[in-house]
């Protein structure tokens, strides 16, 4: 298994870093653990789950 290969696996599946002075394991891995990250985004409920009767108005119009 090529460097790029186990640190994208590596990377994917959640794991620390193994090899953190090799840079084409590095850059892997940050993208493997970018992809993780992405996964776990869309999962997320599409509104922040405010308190029954709180109004978000402010949110909705300003983004912030």
């Amino acid at each position: 298994m090529t460097d790029a290969k186990l640190g994208m696996q590596h990377g994917r599946l959640g794991l620390e870093a193994r090899y953190p002075h090799n840079p084409r394991y590095m850059a892997a891995f940050r993208d493997g653990e970018a992809w993780l990250l992405h996964e776990f985004d869309k999962d997320k409920p599409d509104d922040d789950m405010l308190p029954g009767g709180t109004c978000d108005m402010h949110l909705d119009w300003w983004g912030v």
